[in-house]
């Protein structure tokens, strides 16, 4: 069993306390059971998958994608950003929209993220979705691994 956390609204620095309470209530057993941290949030993942912005709205280039957040899209840490949400929300106004978490909107979103670019490239630059697509690994292999013949 597998599940995902979002930090914030707690801040970074009770990190290590939230990974010792996850670790004091989740059983421990015959199933594995884990719970990964998205740092801050995981809204920090569609800003790392910045070419899904101009997918669903043309006005949103990765150039004023780039002065909306100060930053590179390219090579931001996306786990430095306090309130990923928040900034998700500053990229969307380009375009005279926002963002408030409403399963409309975040279901076009998840629509349009490039997922081959989220499992092969931003692992590397996103701790918490490399520890995510770790477990999904190894999830995968065990899961369609052949049966031993009994």
């Amino acid at each position: 069993m597998l599940g995902l956390r979002d930090v914030y609204p707690q801040s970074r620095s009770e990190i290590p306390l939230i990974r010792r309470a996850v670790d004091r209530v989740l059983p421990k057993g015959s199933v594995a059971v884990d719970i990964v941290l998205a740092i801050m949030e995981i809204e920090a993942w569609f800003l790392a998958e910045y070419t899904h912005f101009e997918l669903l709205y043309t006005g949103i280039t990765l150039e004023k994608v780039n002065i909306a957040i100060g930053d590179d899209a390219q090579t931001l840490d996306v786990e430095n950003i306090a309130h990923p949400s928040e900034t998700l929300n500053t990229v969307y106004k380009l375009v005279g929209r926002g963002y408030r978490k409403k399963k409309d909107q975040v279901s076009d979103i998840v629509d349009a993220i490039d997922y081959d670019r989220l499992y092969v490239e931003l692992p590397e630059r996103v701790s918490a979705l490399k520890c995510l697509c770790a477990h999904l690994d190894l999830f995968l292999s065990s899961e369609m691994a052949p049966e031993s013949p009994t």
